[in-house]
């Protein structure tokens, strides 16, 4: 069993070939250390910038409760931005499109809204969605946020849930917070 969990690991990104030979003797580690080499791999873009949206959506019988999450470092790591908190919609492509909002909304406020960034999602319905309105000027109808999105240097990529945990930890925090909590760095 541990050998096929080390191919399946090695096969799905979940830890590096530089990592396996700790597989036997140390799994858990294998796989943190997959994990600080992904995310410095994401952090090795031309962006001056790395932003991270996440959204948490939950139900439980007729009880519904939802958060969203994000968060804008530069390019060594340092968290510049983060905020956490409740959402208006517990669709999970409405949820994560709110937290995408936010975050450009307060990046446009700030002394980095000329920076390159480079923002990444684990909903790629999302990113499509994103991609199409920058091109055709689709799916949001607010003038506003077009006027962000357009004025802002950005890109959007997806990528897997297991690689966003930190936005999806702060995402399912926010969803238990009654405000939005916003902190800078």
């Amino acid at each position: 069993v541990q050998l096929y969990s080390k191919d399946w690991g090695l096969a799905s990104g979940l830890i590096t070939q530089f990592s396996s030979k700790w597989w036997t003797s140390n799994p858990v580690g294998a796989v943190t250390n997959a994990e600080a080499f992904q995310l410095e791999e994401l952090l090795c873009t031309d962006s001056e910038l790395v932003g991270f949206v996440d959204s948490s959506v939950k139900k439980k019988d007729s009880i519904s409760w939802a958060g969203l999450e994000g968060l804008v470092m530069d390019k060594e790591g340092k968290v510049l931005f983060t905020f956490s908190g409740p959402a208006s919609s517990i669709s999970p492509f409405e949820v994560e499109w709110q937290a995408l909002r936010y975050l450009l909304f307060s990046l446009f406020e700030t002394k980095w809204k000329s920076k390159f960034v480079c923002i990444y999602s684990d909903n790629s319905a999302v990113v499509k969605a994103f991609l199409e309105m920058q091109i055709v000027k689709k799916y949001d109808s607010d003038p506003s946020f077009h006027k962000v999105a357009s004025s802002l240097s950005v890109s959007i990529k997806s990528i897997s849930r297991d690689i966003n945990a930190r936005a999806d930890l702060l995402a399912k925090r926010g969803a238990q917070r009654s405000e939005m909590a916003r902190f800078w760095n």
